[in-house]
């Protein structure tokens, strides 16, 4: 495995964390919730002379600027954080909500079987729409067909 100046003949855990820079590109997105990715290197990989991993994050792993102790692929508290931020932009007006607000809920709109046959314009335009209720029994209707929103 070769990455970053870091060789290894050993299986390499890289940790692969969101960044909280603004970018054009919706996955970019911070929210908070750190991502793992184990990788089993199945190439081998040579050494030359020279090439040395010390002072590196070690053999074991690379590692980012933040820290996660636990091993979960993706994490208990990146899901609830993940979870917060979606319930923070819901909560607010539609009219209120800016474009960081928009791309944390077109994110997690990605992973919503529901919604992946939708193309990404009608996506963004529920996600402009969209309003946050409390549902206390499965299987209430909350909206009937042609309904218009008035609450």
């Amino acid at each position: 495995v070769y990455l970053n100046g870091l060789v290894s003949d050993e299986d390499t855990l890289v940790r692969v964390k969101h960044r909280r820079e603004k970018s054009n590109s919706l996955s970019s997105v911070a929210n908070g919730a750190a991502r793992r990715l184990r990788v089993r290197s199945t190439a081998s990989s040579t050494t030359t002379e020279g090439d040395d991993a010390s002072g590196s994050a070690g053999v074991d792993g690379v590692e980012s600027e933040e820290e996660d102790d636990d091993g979960s692929c993706p994490s208990h508290e990146s899901f609830v954080d993940l979870k917060d931020s979606v319930r923070e932009c819901l909560e607010k007006e539609p009219s209120e909500r800016n474009a960081e607000d928009l791309a944390v809920l077109l994110d997690f709109m990605q992973h919503m079987s529901s919604f992946a046959s939708l193309p990404m314009s009608i996506k963004r335009q529920l996600c402009l729409k969209m309003v946050f209720a409390v549902v206390n029994d499965a299987g209430t209707v909350v909206m009937h067909h042609n309904e218009k929103l008035d609450a």
